[in-house]
């Protein structure tokens, strides 16, 4: 379904799914109460294109899918730059002015 989802809505940029995986970092982490065992980040171009995907029937059966399957979730929208490019800093301190 999220293959079908991703495929077929043309607003999704980018989309990669995952599992996790237990790799000693070396430190110690903090991941608080919950862990999650999986996770799905979909690109978009804008809030635009994201809107689309929300309204999309695809996505609302996806949707469905999702809360049955899911125990728990944390889903965050997030505006992303490129953190190779000279001007991160600046962005992720824009609204903190």
């Amino acid at each position: 379904m999220i293959s079908r989802a991703c495929n077929e809505i043309h607003e999704v940029r980018r989309s990669v799914v995952g599992r996790r995986c237990t790799i000693d970092p070396g430190y110690v982490r903090n991941l608080g109460d919950k862990t999650y065992e999986y996770v799905a980040i979909l690109e978009f171009d804008d809030a635009s294109g994201l809107g689309t995907y929300l309204k999309h029937p695809l996505h609302d059966e996806l949707g469905k899918l999702f809360w049955e399957l899911c125990e728990s979730t944390v889903i965050v929208e997030a505006d992303l730059t490129e953190a190779r490019d000279a001007q991160t800093a600046d962005f992720l301190l824009k609204d903190l002015s």
